[in-house]
This record gives C-alpha cells, structure tokens and sequence, in this order.
C-alpha cells in the first residue's frame, strides 16, 4: 500500500486512505470544461475538464474537512458572478431606470480559507517548488498557513488576502481561471500565488515578509508592488459595481469573524 500523502499531517488526525483534492472547486464553474492559465502545464489559455484541476495531496479525512470551505467559496464566487450580471443588464437601461442598489456581505476570513486551500494546491503543480518560508518541502507547509486553512488561528499579517484589481480592469462573464505561483526571485521559494475567477484579481501571500517589498504583474498586465503606482490592497473592504453612473450592487467584507 503506498504511504498516504496529506499536506496537514503538521496537524495531526490523518486518515489512512488518499483522496484527490479538487484545489480550485469544481462548483464554481457552470460548464464541465474550463479555461485554465498561469501554470507550468497552461502558460498560455487551455480548456480542460473541471475535474481535472485536482492532486492526491490530501487524506480522506482532512479534505472532508476542509468541504465547508469549497461550499462557502462557491457561494461567494456566484455572488461575484451576480454582481457582475446585474451590472451588464443595467448598463443597457436608459440613464432615468431606477433600481434597488444589491447587498451583499462576505466573510473575508472564511474567503480567506479557500484561497490559502486553492494557493497550496496551485503550488503542487510546480514539482520542484519549496516553501520559501521556513525551506520545506511542498508536503511540509508552515504549520501556521495549515492552523489558517483550518480555522485554528488566523495568518498574522502580511499574509493573507489581498485584492489586485486594477481600475482599468474588465471583468469578464466567460468561465475562465488564472492560477499563477509567486516565487522569491533570489530562492525561487514558494511566497503565495495569484488566483482570478472572470478577472476578478486576488493575491493570497504566504510568507511573512513585507510585500511591499516585491513587485509583480497582476493577469491584466497591472504592475503592483514596489516602485509601482498600484500597490496590493491588504484585506479589500468592499467591491462596488456601478452602471449608468449608479452605483448597481455592493459586496461588503466583514474580517472580523
């Protein structure tokens, strides 16, 4: 029988038997094949079956764990996904239609939980990467990025979420996931990686030094970071979608719970 491999063994309470762990969550998307870019094996856009997008990296017990998780990101991606439809069909009112502005809230930390899930998975698909923090192997992450993932503590800034969206972005209503690995330049050490879902750009950072630090470049070809005019916004407070010069919905984060 061969050895189970689960990346939250640090943790303790593995089962005995391999599952394969969906990263990105098959729920999210409408369609049964998607468009994948940013990995090793899509450095350009390629369609795949949505089932494909997963590695044995977890135990049974730990990715049934982990399944809240994968339910609550499904639920904010079609909130996204609302947003953004609602905002296309208001842009074809005329400028004197009225409508109820849309309410929505999220809770940034359990957010939070789905990109680290999706950023760790993202990493396996790199064979050679290492964790930059602390120098271990990809089965090995920090125990405080796993305690984070599970909801046992909370990462202690800089990690954590961060919104890279860049004002001259359009997003888009196509199926379509960007899953991009942020290395150290000097190490080549795992940091975080870049996740978009219709460009909707996120940075889910794993390493504890500043981020102010590095630059980089967003999917849309923004450059954020150091000596750059956009910088990453640390824990996004709302998104605001507007048509007709109106505002058409507002998505809240609530980061304290």
């Amino acid at each position: 029988m061969k050895p189970v491999k689960c990346y939250a063994s640090v943790i303790g309470g593995c089962s005995n038997e391999q599952s394969y762990e969906h990263y990105v969550s098959q729920g999210l998307f409408n369609n049964r094949l998607v468009t994948v870019q940013g990995q090793k094996w899509a450095k350009q856009p390629k369609t795949v079956g949505k089932d494909k997008i997963g590695l044995p990296i977890l135990c049974t017990e730990h990715n049934k764990m982990l399944s809240p998780i994968d339910i609550y990101g499904k639920k904010v991606f079609r909130m996204l996904e609302s947003c953004l439809l609602a905002q296309h069909e208001r842009y074809n009112f005329p400028r004197s239609r009225l409508w109820k502005v849309d309410k929505h809230l999220i809770k940034g930390l359990e957010f939070e939980r789905w990109m680290v899930k999706a950023a760790i998975g993202v990493s396996f698909e790199e064979k050679t990467n290492k964790w930059h923090l602390g120098n271990s192997e990809l089965l090995n992450p920090p125990k405080a990025i796993i305690e984070a993932l599970f909801g046992i503590k909370t990462l202690n800034y800089p990690m954590g979420l961060y919104n890279i969206i860049s004002p001259k972005d359009v997003i888009e209503i196509e199926d379509r996931v960007h899953l991009e690995t942020l290395l150290h330049p000097k190490t080549d050490g795992y940091m975080g990686s870049i996740i978009s879902f219709r460009n909707f750009d996120f940075l889910i950072y794993l390493h504890d030094e500043n981020l102010s630090e590095y630059s980089f470049i967003s999917p849309s070809g923004a450059e954020f970071g150091k000596g750059c005019n956009l910088q990453p916004q640390f824990h996004p407070p709302l998104f605001q979608f507007n048509a007709k010069g109106k505002i058409s919905s507002i998505i809240n984060f609530d980061w304290n719970t």
